[in-house]
């Protein structure tokens, strides 16, 4: 007993009580860095343009972001529209949507239509060095600033420079050449421009009389001219002019619209920390004030409190801050404040916070050494006692952060198994009931001591253990994994129940109770491992097993289930996913990544009040919504050192639930996150084919597209993080049938899309608000063999051909039949012909004459007489043999026709006279056989003949004609002349030839020319 007693007061004694630092606002950061994309950490400004789409000016490169990937500009020395430097301190827009940058080595456009840059080095002459600020104001112009340099204005429709020096000599001149950084707005109210410097106070610019107003020029009186150190310049919430006066060490705040000071505040820290002088400045929607001071520290001025706390920078700590000290601060629409640092930027939103960190172990470092905090139960006064397997409770107040440490008084070794110790109060709320897997203590919350219960410890061991416990009213429930299986302590009285279980396996000495709940009903239900669940029939005072209808092979893996306000069990299944259990349908239902879970390494669930169910699986979370089956994923910066760890989650009365992460605590409020959000825009940042990028911009036309541009990706997202927040559903109007559901996707891809017209819509669903559709029309040109007017102009081509062809067809057939009328019409001029030429030389007169000349040679001249009977016969057999050709030769027609000649020149004598002169290249010519007969014996039958007046013929070429030409002295009468040779002949030479026979009588001679074949 003495020991016992020895136990109680040194576990007293050695407990210890340990506070955190002064509470401050649970600022968790998250970052955006080089790593994400980022083309520099260090920061110098942010802008917002009016299409949504976020910039930020750094040391190396011009970033534009749309929530979830950077487009980065940087100088290219070979390209002329290239950003002119990479250091970027400034940015506006003007009204037509251009960008404008104050960099390095001058100012520079964005011409968002062209995506090039146009840049501008020197002013009047003058080379332009670092201008840290820039300002497109309401007219159009632009002014900046260099470094020590004063003010100039571009005027952007004249084209035209002007530069504003510090002037002495005029009391209304610019004052000082030295206005800060981040120290030109744009008056809200009047036609003006205000800019702080570093030694002269802040100056306000006139442009309507072109004067400054300062300390020096002050006509108006007003409050705020003096030759102080100013800084930070901006426009508040409210439209007033925001200021740091270092001198005086305070925030101005300046009603430009009534020229009054409307308020004017310090700032220090409770112990005594000035921020001044202040580099950057933010007032957020709240009044809040977010303050980066030249001395590298960060602050933050409560509106509410008036309180200011310094924000530590903390390099281990993965939730502060990325740097000390920022140049630049911006408040997205959602509530979120950034900050750029020089190393990347930080964001956190105090509006929306959802969760609290809450870092046990950098209290007690001992939390850490096994597998951390496995239990949290709340005490009255909303106090978390918590227990780890080192064997320590520990009290811990979380609004001030104070944590006590009690050790427990046991012999036993440290726990190995997860899930011990496990806590419980009793009903009064005096006692906490310490359940160790060999002990069962009761730690007394007045007198700070524990003990232990009577026979506790042969029942335990009876339990073989215990592996799980509960305070249920009146009562203690002890699980353990022998057949007895359970002991019911009835508190009150300090009398023992013992209760079986109904264990199903048949090596039970390896069942036993995981977990333990109860219902809206308070009835208590069991994890019965491995046989799955039972519950307590109040009817029977025994425990009933529950077997489900679709039994399943991971009920073995089941972890610390918990029970919603429908009375439906939720599940962890590490490995598989989330299950639950209906025990009004009695099955099971499993979800899993492919259902949208952030992960299937699921540790721990927990209802909340709203009927979401929360998860964890490390430092990843899921609330999964059953209504309408969505998950939301996040993840916390928390990574504690291992993995030798699992999650517990408990709910408070609140409505906060708590998970454990090792030496962590988060509490989360479901009430945040359930609160609706406005709906965000959905940006569409680009367009992206195999060999370039386009950037996309709002009202942009049509993307035309070619015909080798047909596959492409579009990219798109809300200008927010985490992306993972968001559903996306894409489509493709003209392509696409049906939305596409896209997940946490970012771009959508499209292959060998036909040429046409297509728009393009995406949308995105988050906590159940649907954003507004963005667009953007593509048109996709088209190959030139499917476009209309080409298969029209085909379909009109093979009709003409079609009618070609029959047109075609139909002049063959005329032209068949007509040569077949010719030839019908050659056939009968030829026999008409041959006819005529048979006629003319059987002719009784050319006989006789022929014969009677031949009977004179036969008297007087034998040998001539031969001969006369050889050129008779030649002559008939040429026409003979020649009688079925069309044509024949100039030359072999010219050697019959010298046997006539020679037949009649015996006949006439010198009363007939024929001369023949064609040249030899005209011998291969044609002409139709025995027409210079015809034409000889025509001349001859019309004409007188004697030796007085010779009948003259000659024969001759002209112009690719032959001609016979022969003297004219026309007989009176003409014996057996028909008048149709030389008509037969011209048509015969119609057929043959397209150029016509020329018949003329002239005076003293008739002339026939024929066309030579």
């Amino acid at each position: 007993m003495r020991t016992f007693f020895m136990l109680l007061v040194a576990g007293g004694l050695i407990s210890s009580c340990l506070w955190a630092q002064p509470a401050r606002l649970p600022f968790e950061f998250n970052h955006i860095q080089e790593q994400q994309g980022l083309s520099f950490n260090q920061i110098n400004c942010f802008f917002q343009d009016r299409d949504g789409y976020f910039w930020v000016g750094t040391m190396n490169g011009l970033n534009r972001f749309d929530g979830n990937s950077f487009t980065v500009f940087k100088h290219n020395p070979a390209d002329s529209n290239s950003i002119g430097h990479n250091s970027v301190y400034s940015i506006c827009q003007d009204r037509e949507g251009h960008i404008w940058l104050g960099t390095g080595k001058g100012i520079s456009q964005f011409n968002h239509e062209s995506g090039r840059f146009i840049n501008f080095k020197r002013v009047n002459g003058q080379l332009l060095e670092e201008c840290v600020n820039i300002l497109c104001d309401r007219t159009g112009d632009i002014w900046f600033s260099q470094r020590g340099r004063g003010l100039c204005r571009y005027q952007v429709t004249a084209k035209r420079f002007a530069d504003f020096k510090a002037d002495t000599s005029r009391a209304w001149g610019l004052a000082s050449n030295y206005i800060s950084r981040v120290g030109l707005v744009e008056d809200p109210h009047r036609n003006g421009i205000w800019m702080t410097t570093l030694d002269r106070g802040i100056h306000y610019y006139d442009k309507a009389t072109g004067r400054f107003h300062n300390a020096r020029y002050n006509p108006d009186k007003l409050p705020i001219f003096n030759n102080h150190f100013t800084s930070s310049l901006g426009v508040d919430q409210q439209g007033r002019v925001m200021y740091a006066d270092n001198y005086d060490e305070r925030i101005v705040l300046f009603d430009t619209k009534n020229r009054t000071i409307a308020d004017t505040i310090g700032l220090r820290t409770p112990t005594g920390t000035s921020p001044f002088p202040i580099a950057a400045l933010l007032m957020d929607r709240s009044g809040n004030l977010w303050v980066s001071s030249r001395n590298r520290a960060i602050y933050y001025r409560d509106a509410r409190t008036h309180r200011t706390t310094e924000i530590a920078y903390n390099e281990d700590h993965k939730t502060s801050p990325a740097d000390k000290y920022f140049i630049a601060a911006w408040q997205h629409p959602d509530g979120s404040v950034w900050l750029g640092t020089t190393n990347g930027i930080s964001y956190t939103n105090p509006e929306k916070a959802f969760y609290r960190i809450h870092n046990i172990g950098a209290l007690f470092p001992g939390v850490n050494a096994n597998r951390g905090i496995n239990c949290i139960v709340e005490d009255e006064d909303g106090s978390w006692w918590l227990s780890t397997a080192s064997q320590e409770v520990m009290h811990y107040y979380p609004a001030t952060a104070q944590l006590k440490v009690y050790k427990i008084p046991s012999a036993q070794p440290d726990e190995g198994g997860f899930g011990h110790p496990v806590l419980g109060f009793s009903k009064d709320r005096r006692k906490l009931f310490v359940a160790m897997s060999t002990e069962l203590w009761v730690f007394d919350k007045k007198s700070l001591t524990f003990s232990q219960l009577p026979s506790a410890g042969t029942l335990i061991k009876r339990l073989n253990g215990v592996s799980a416990m509960l305070v249920q009213d009146d009562d203690l429930w002890l699980f353990g994994s022998r057949q007895l299986g359970s002991i019911r302590y009835h508190i009150p009285s300090s009398t023992w129940k013992e209760v079986p279980m109904p264990y199903k396996s048949k090596d039970q000495t390896k069942a036993f109770v995981r977990t333990v709940m109860t219902d809206t009903s308070n009835t208590l239900w069991l994890d019965v491992f491995p046989d799955g669940f039972a519950r307590f029939s109040s009817q029977e005072g025994k425990f009933l097993a529950v077997t489900p209808r679709n039994a399943i092979e991971y009920e073995e893996n089941f972890f610390f289930f918990k029970i919603d306000r429908h009375n439906q069990l939720w599940m962890p299944v590490n490995g598989y996913g989330l299950v639950r259990y209906d025990p009004r349908t009695n099955t099971y239902r499993l979800w899993t990544e492919h259902d949208g879970l952030g992960a299937n390494m699921v540790q721990a669930v927990c209802p909340d009040r709203y009927g979401k169910i929360w998860i964890s699986a490390y430092n990843k979370f899921s609330v999964f919504n059953p209504v309408n089956n969505q998950f939301r994923n996040f993840s916390i910066p928390v990574f504690p050192e291992g993995s030798y760890y699992e999650n517990y989650m408990f709910s408070l009365r609140n409505g906060n639930i708590l998970s454990t992460l090792k030496g962590y605590v988060v509490e989360f409020m479901p009430d945040r996150i359930n609160a609706k959000s406005p709906p965000a825009k959905v940006l569409i940042s680009s367009l992206v084919l195999p060999d370039t990028h386009r950037l996309v911009y709002a009202g942009m036309p049509t993307v035309d597209l070619d015909v080798d541009d047909r596959t492409f990706s579009i990219n798109y997202s809300v200008m927010t993080v985490p992306q993972r927040n968001y559903k996306y559903l894409y489509k493709l109007d003209g392509y696409d049938d049906k939305w596409i559901e896209a997940g946490s996707r970012t771009v959508a891809n499209y292959t060998r899309i036909p040429g046409g017209n297509y728009t393009f819509r995406v949308k995105a669903v988050a906590a159940e608000v649907e954003t507004p559709e963005t667009t953007l029309a593509v048109h996709v040109n088209t190959e030139f063999y499917n476009m209309f007017w080409f298969r029209a102009l085909l379909g009109l081509g093979l009709v003409g051909l079609i009618i070609l062809f029959y047109r075609y067809r139909t002049q063959q057939t005329k032209q068949v039949h007509h040569l077949q009328v010719q030839a019908t019409r050659l056939e009968r001029d030829k026999t008409a012909m041959q006819y005529q030429n048979l006629i003319n030389h059987l002719n009784p007169h050319f006989l006789f004459n022929s014969l009677t000349s031949l009977n004179s040679l036969i008297i007087t001249e034998p040998k001539q007489a031969s001969r006369f009977l050889q050129k008779l016969s030649a002559i008939y057999r040429y026409i003979l043999q020649n009688k079925e050709k069309e044509t024949v030769s100039l030359e072999h027609e010219l050697t019959f026709v010298n046997h006539y000649i020679d037949l009649q020149k015996s006949r006439f004598e010198e009363g007939l006279q024929i001369n023949i002169d064609v040249p030899e290249q005209y011998m291969s010519s044609h002409i139709v056989p025995v027409t210079l007969q015809n034409l000889f014996e025509n001349a001859i039958k019309h004409n007188i003949i004697d030796d007085e007046n010779p009948l003259v013929i000659r024969v001759y070429i002209d112009n690719e004609y032959l001609c016979v030409a022969n003297t004219l002295q026309k007989k009176h009468f003409v014996e057996t002349s028909n008048q149709q040779g030389l008509d037969s002949l011209k048509s015969l030479y119609s057929y043959l030839s397209d150029r016509p026979i020329s018949i003329a009588e002239e005076e003293d001679q008739f002339i026939v020319k024929l066309p030579l074949l």
